[in-house]
């Protein structure tokens, strides 16, 4: 998933769950805090394991922040 922000002032917001989730998991157990700054540029990757968290699945996140 690659976010990009618009070029103007009007930072756009992505709402997800970090805490509480055992079907979201982050490096190290911390969701990224996302660019806010004019044109930059996130970049949000997914595995899903169906077979994880006892059956239940899980997503494990990853994630590259502020690329110019």
């Amino acid at each position: 998933l690659i976010l990009t922000q618009y070029a103007d002032t009007n930072a756009q917001t992505l709402t997800y769950t970090t805490s509480g989730s055992s079907n979201l998991l982050w490096p190290g157990g911390t969701a990224p805090t996302l660019s806010s700054g004019s044109s930059e540029i996130d970049i949000l990757s997914f595995y899903y394991d169906p077979a994880a968290n006892s059956g239940n699945g899980s997503w494990y996140g990853n994630y590259g922040i502020n690329y110019s």
